[in-house]
């Protein structure tokens, strides 16, 4: 009794860590998603987790993804890594269910269920991240701009000051010599 009350408290534990994550938390085994977190269906904007189970992976793919067939490929080649290495990290293009896609930063990590091979996928959607990425790059072209404009009004303003500074010290040692 008192080691099935230690593993409960166990279980709620890490149901609760699962249930609570910020970031998208799926299990899946060879054959396709098992359970999904909350934070999951908010992300994928699916209302439950049965509508979710029934998806492939390559349904989540956005699909301006390099080409239908090759991204997925590339998804079954991500998945073999996590399954024969234990763990394989990309970034990924997502899709809703609205049709409306995401940037995702995802983490496969292998593991045991039940005595059968499983991965834990964790979803991150990355949309400020690339946003903040982008803001970045455009203000340094425009710093960059800034710059180059600068210096060029310097060298405008410097030919044209001297150029007739040349030509007054000129017309001075002229009157000098005279």
């Amino acid at each position: 009794s008192l080691i099935s009350a230690a593993s409960e408290r166990e279980r709620t534990r890490f149901q609760t860590l699962f249930e609570t994550n910020t970031d998208g938390i799926v299990i899946l085994d060879r054959q396709g998603f098992v359970q999904c977190n909350t934070a999951t269906l908010r992300m994928f904007r699916i209302a439950g987790q049965d509508d979710f189970l029934r998806l492939r992976p390559e349904d989540l793919t956005a699909p301006g993804m390099v080409g239908a067939s090759s991204a997925k490929a590339s998804l079954k080649r991500h998945i073999g890594d996590a399954f024969e290495k234990g763990h394989s990290a990309f970034e990924w293009s997502c899709r809703r269910s609205d049709a409306s896609e995401f940037p995702a930063h995802i983490d496969l990590h292998a593991m045991r269920l039940d005595g059968r091979p499983h991965l834990q996928c964790i979803i991150r959607d990355v949309t400020l991240q690339k946003e903040a990425e982008q803001a970045l790059k455009a203000a340094h072209a425009e710093a960059i701009a800034a710059t180059e404009i600068k210096s060029q009004f310097f060298a405008n303003v410097s030919h044209e000051i001297l150029t007739p500074m040349n030509g007054i010290m000129g017309m001075t040692h002229l009157l000098l010599g005279s």
